[in-house]
């Protein structure tokens, strides 16, 4: 809504409301007047309302952008401990292979010689 300026007894609206109007409204009383100004009061609040939901969707996106990148980042934390501790497990894996293959190779030679110690006190 515009301004309404006072001008020698007649009102003269400077934008958007013809003067037909004006005379309408003050015509009509302190209940139509009222009733304008809640229309216009309306108007306002939801331009304020608008802005507020344009600005709380971007926080939003902002937010939502945030915890894609902090969801990345502990993605790839967890991932490279898994990987750790896959590695670790394989290299464990095969030191007991390893150790069980001795294990077996001591075991064999000892029973060899066992038997070969037993051949030797029959003979």
């Amino acid at each position: 809504m515009g301004i309404v300026v006072a001008h020698f007894g007649r009102f003269q609206y400077t934008a958007g409301m013809s003067p037909e109007l004006i005379n309408t409204i003050i015509d009509g009383g302190g209940l139509l007047g009222f009733a304008v100004f809640l229309v216009y009061q309306h108007g306002q609040m939801q331009k304020r309302l608008d802005t507020l939901l344009v600005d709380f969707q971007a926080e939003l996106k902002r937010i939502d952008d945030g915890f894609d990148n902090r969801v990345g980042i502990i993605r790839e934390r967890y991932e490279a401990v898994i990987s750790s501790h896959r590695s670790e497990h394989r290299q464990e894996r095969e030191r007991m292979h390893l150790q069980i293959s001795e294990l077996q190779r001591d075991l064999l030679s000892r029973e060899r010689e066992s038997v070969m110690n037993l051949k030797a006190d029959i003979d």
